[in-house]
């Protein structure tokens, strides 16, 4: 790395050290929270974080982190946190069994708790139990949009969401991924759905968009792989094919992990994008 390169990084750096510091006493945060009652499993636990006044009511956003179903965990996600609670919405990570031996309902099963264990808590932290957004990266997205749209997990009278965004959605059609996808490549997300057909289309969002009435935001990087954007293209169609509630931004020039890694900036555009489909439903 070149000594301009060196300077900009640490300019950069030193910015969001600083805008850290001068926004803490505005925020707070409560980590670590079990959703699942008994646990003593990490993979149970969630963060909240959320404006430090908390008489005003908020929306909320319920965060849930991708990996591939094998990996990933909450704390990554500490600038989602700071920089949602900066703009006045109330943030929740939380963590899932993912790899080994859970199966996708397993994780959509920890997800739907952690929802729950919110409906219940988030007024305490000034959130509106009435107004949360489900939303994930990757496989993340998968499982946020399949526990708000699947009757196997969704099951109470009234939506459990007041919106949907899916950043970048990996799996959103199953069927379509794993039959027109190379198994070199496939291999290593299949352990949570198996071979069979029938479970992949179980375990997919698109196999649930003609019952869904929740508002849907899909984002989508221009240079993501290939089969995300093939799928998501394959969802919005059946979105639009049913008539239902939805908007589909391309984010240009950006691959999947720099979809996540550009919120790391409090004034990403990708902000806008959450806040005004918040603000329209």
């Amino acid at each position: 790395m070149n000594k301009k390169s060196l300077c900009v990084l640490s300019f950069l750096m030193l910015n969001l050290f600083l805008s850290t510091i001068l926004y803490a006493d505005k925020i707070k945060t409560a980590k670590n929270l079990i959703y699942k009652a008994g646990s003593t499993n990490e993979k149970h636990e969630l963060d909240i974080y959320y404006p430090a006044d908390t008489k005003k009511v908020r929306d909320v956003v319920f965060f849930i982190h991708g990996g591939g179903w094998s990996s990933g965990k909450k704390d990554t996600y500490w600038f989602l946190g700071r920089n949602f609670a900066k703009k006045g919405i109330v943030f929740v990570a939380i963590n899932y069994r993912v790899g080994g031996e859970n199966s996708y309902q397993n994780m959509a099963e920890d997800c739907v708790k952690a929802l729950n264990y919110i409906n219940l808590n988030v007024n305490k932290f000034g959130g509106n139990p009435s107004r949360i957004f489900l939303s994930g990266h990757s496989a993340g997205a998968h499982l946020a949009a399949l526990i708000a749209m699947s009757p196997e997990f969704n099951q109470t009278e009234k939506p459990m969401a007041k919106g949907i965004i899916l950043n970048d959605p990996f799996g959103l059609d199953l069927l379509d991924y794993f039959t027109n996808t190379p198994t070199t490549i496939t291999a290593q997300y299949k352990p949570p759905f198996g071979e069979n057909k029938e479970v992949w289309i179980n375990a997919a969002p698109i196999t649930y968009v003609s019952k869904n009435e929740i508002p849907i935001l899909v984002l989508n990087g221009s240079k993501t792989y290939p089969a995300i954007l093939r799928d998501s293209d394959l969802f919005v169609k059946e979105l639009k094919r049913e008539k239902k509630n939805h908007n589909f931004i391309m984010i240009k020039g950006k691959k999947h992990v720099g979809m996540m890694s550009q919120m790391v900036w409090r004034n990403s555009k990708m902000y806008t994008y959450y806040l005004d489909f918040m603000k329209s439903n």
